[in-house]
């Protein structure tokens, strides 16, 4: 019989799993290895996904930057 703390859920998972971060182009530009203006423009683009809160404040979450980086990896 398996014991209950063994027992593994979706749910139970995200319930306790970290919010997500939200970076600025310069940080996602220093984990992909480009500038903070390409990234602006890939979010543009719409190659990565972020979402702006006022005129000059983009955030892009942390799994857009994976997702982009998957994909360009799969090429």
């Amino acid at each position: 019989m398996e014991d209950r703390a063994t027992k593994w859920h979706p749910a139970a998972a995200a319930a306790q799993a970290q919010p997500e971060r939200w970076l600025r182009p310069h940080q996602v530009a220093r984990i992909l290895g480009m500038t903070a203006h390409q990234v602006r423009k890939l979010w543009r683009q719409g190659q990565i996904q972020g979402e702006k809160f006022s005129e000059r404040n983009l955030r892009i979450p942390e799994s857009a930057v994976d997702e982009y980086r998957k994909a360009i990896n799969q090429d």
